[in-house]
């Protein structure tokens, strides 16, 4: 008894509120306004804004606007804009913008915007930015950014993506993906599918037709390393592990490190690499025991994917003299050194000039 004494109540309630919107609402061959005024360039509503093809005015209200057809001016909404075709102007929403059509201006949400055609402006959100068409200026967004081609900049704390050709710039939190680069990519992660005179700037990136080398090589204080290049020709990752068996305890190590290359000759390029290694001698160094590896090479190419790569290096090799865990210090790993400093008793630094050869593959 008492559950249909509270459906009834509750019926009661809605169709009263329902008398009222009925009541407060005004009707003309130009809007339809759920609770509200309004004027055939103006609609101020507590619910929703309804407008017809053409409309060129302001939409606010406290739920949702809507214009059937084309919309020129501005939608203020708490939750949802929606626009049937372009729109040349400025959509503000708590939730939601979306509009079938180009987008001429900015469109500025908390959670998603997302149009089905091209964006001449910004796309704003906390959220997620979709444009199924192009993007000239600025999607910046919480999470996801999504365009066809990029000439401006997209910005994110998550996922950049240009579904063809990104000439302008991607910044990335976390990744950015792009099919052809002409532009900056700058993430933790960067991918594309090739890169055209761009730049990749990242902890890892991988075009598929880009720069990426393997490289196998030999220096004076470990004698046999492996290395893998990747990202672009300007800016490139290099993952590395390093071993010398000679020692009763051999030395070995792994790597991370930046490069650039730059073609001096039809079959030589001249490559500047950054490597840090931390070394270890026997079982692993839990305490410093890290070298800072600046190399110059020259890359000699004997067939497009064959060189070898010869130069110059740079080495300081920084050691923890006290280390914890009942650890044996890693010295003896500088094979000379023109330069040795031992810092409160505990930090030993020691630099070398050095040589490395290798061989380059793909």
């Amino acid at each position: 008894m008492k559950r249909f004494i509270l459906i009834a109540i509750l019926c009661s309630f809605s169709a009263t509120i329902l008398r009222a919107a009925i009541r407060d609402t005004i009707i003309t061959p130009f809007y339809f306004t759920i609770i509200g005024i309004g004027t055939k360039n103006a609609q101020v509503a507590v619910i929703g804004n309804i407008a017809p093809t053409g409309f060129s005015g302001t939409q606010i209200s406290g739920v949702f606007n809507i214009a059937t057809g084309s919309m020129s001016g501005l939608q203020i909404a708490g939750v949802n804009n929606h626009t049937g075709d372009s729109l040349t102007g400025v959509q503000l929403a708590g939730c939601l913008n979306t509009v079938h059509g180009n987008v001429r201006g900015v469109q500025a949400s908390g959670a998603l915007n997302a149009t089905d055609g091209n964006v001449f402006g910004a796309q704003l959100s906390g959220g997620a930015n979709i444009a199924a068409g192009d993007v000239s200026q600025l999607q910046a967004s919480g999470g996801l950014n999504y365009a066809r081609n990029v000439q401006g900049l997209q910005i994110t704390g998550g996922l950049n993506i240009a579904q063809g050709t990104m000439s302008g710039m991607q910044i990335s939190g976390g990744m950015n993906y792009a099919k052809n680069v002409k532009g900056v990519q700058l993430g933790v992660v960067n991918f594309a599918d090739s890169v055209d005179g761009g730049v990749m700037i990242g902890l890892f990136s991988f075009a598929r037709h880009g720069y990426h080398k393997l490289d196998v090589g030999w220096n004076e204080t470990t004698h046999l390393n492996l290395s893998f290049l990747t990202g672009s020709k300007a800016f490139h990752n290099v993952l590395s592990i390093a071993f010398d068996p000679r020692p009763r305890n051999p030395y070995w190590g792994f790597g991370y490190g930046i490069g650039t290359a730059w073609k001096i000759h039809r079959r030589i390029d001249m490559d500047l690499t950054l490597t840090h290694y931390h070394i270890s001698q026997g079982n692993f160094s839990h305490s410093m025991s890290d070298l800072f590896k600046l190399n110059l090479a020259f890359d000699m190419h004997f067939t497009k994917d064959l060189a070898l790569a010869v130069g110059p290096s740079l080495n300081v090799f920084v050691t923890d003299l006290q280390p914890n865990y009942g650890e044996v210090p890693v010295t003896g790993f500088a094979p000379y050194y023109f330069f040795t400093q031992t810092y409160s008793n505990q930090w030993n630094a020691k630099a070398w000039a050095g040589f490395s050869a290798s061989l380059r593959f793909l």
